[in-house]
């Protein structure tokens, strides 16, 4: 945890740590683990063990007081000793602990925390919801369709965690770089192309500059990640333009491309905006277009009542 002398490298401080022992053949960084160092065992620890067991039975072998307070005070020497000897092996890694968490609490917290802790805030959110409703609990063994739902979801949630940790960590990135399951580049050519089916949808070809050794094949999607968004977008996205028109009763908004047309159809609604749209209109210089209505498939259409017949008597 501590940054290595000047003019050392990280390397050597390491290997120092790992290997170098003192005068009495000790290491000078205990081990972290529940293994201790076979050295410290049976030159340290194994002896002490001893002397205490030897006072143990002294003290239980004493016959009057004054013996057994005198023989007390060594049983209590050596149990101090090997109290000693085990903290001197775990005090190290105690605050090597707590000096990595004040290193993490340093650290910026990552542009997609908040979204993922939002998330499990609602998931418990819904579950308590549930339980408070009186709902059935779950069940021990799902059916089919529910545990293909679960694990499809599961498997979804595990590969959006593992993706935005290497999109917040750098190392975590660097690592998938080196094992093909991204790459960095730079794009050096985009050619506008679109698909070839009855609503054409553009499909650009991107040419795109890298040092990095992608596993790649046919069909496969890749991923960017846009600059300061939380969001990821396939590299075959692209933006649209949108254009907003507004007349006396209906307000409508047009997207380019087929599948937003479809999409701005639904958002179609009926608004009552005579007097607002007049009065942007005249502020723009422009007619209001309250008086012509527009032509297309955009169109909106007078609503047809069913013909009804009068009541007869």
């Amino acid at each position: 945890m501590d940054r290595p002398a000047r003019g050392r490298s990280g390397a050597e401080a390491a290997q120092e740590a790992e290997l170098e022992r003192d005068a009495d053949g000790q290491l000078l960084c205990p081990p972290a683990g529940p293994a201790t160092d076979p050295a410290f065992d049976n030159k340290l620890l194994a002896p002490a063990i001893e002397r205490y067991d030897r006072a143990r039975t002294a003290f239980a072998a004493a016959e009057d007081g004054l013996e057994a307070d005198a023989r007390l005070g060594a049983l209590t020497g050596a149990e101090r000793e090997i109290r000693a000897l085990v903290e001197s092996r775990t005090r190290p890694t105690w605050d090597a602990v707590w000096r990595g968490l004040d290193l993490l609490a340093g650290l910026p917290e990552g542009a997609r925390v908040e979204e993922r802790w939002t998330r499990d805030r609602w998931s418990f959110t819904g579950h308590r919801d549930r339980v408070t409703a009186g709902e059935p609990p779950q069940p021990r063994r799902d059916d089919a369709v529910t545990a293909a739902n679960k694990l499809a979801t599961r498997e979804r949630e595990q590969a959006r965690l593992e993706a935005q940790e290497a999109l917040d960590d750098p190392l975590a990135m660097a690592a998938r770089r080196l094992s093909g399951e991204a790459f960095a580049g730079e794009v050096v050519d985009v050619v506008m192309a679109y698909s070839e089916s009855k609503r054409p949808s553009p499909r650009p070809l991107v040419t795109v500059r890298t040092e990095d050794r992608p596993h790649l094949a046919e069909r496969v999607r890749a991923y960017r990640s846009l600059g300061g968004s939380r969001r990821r977008r396939s590299s075959s996205a692209t933006r649209t333009a949108r254009t907003a028109v507004c007349w006396s009763c209906v307000s409508w908004t047009r997207w380019a491309g087929a599948r937003s047309r479809r999409r701005a159809r639904s958002r179609r609604r009926a608004t009552a905006c005579a007097s607002r749209c007049s009065s942007t209109n005249r502020a723009a210089g422009r007619s209001c277009p309250t008086r012509r209505r527009p032509r297309g498939p955009m169109a909106a259409r007078p609503v047809r009542r069913p013909y009804r017949s009068p009541p007869t008597r």
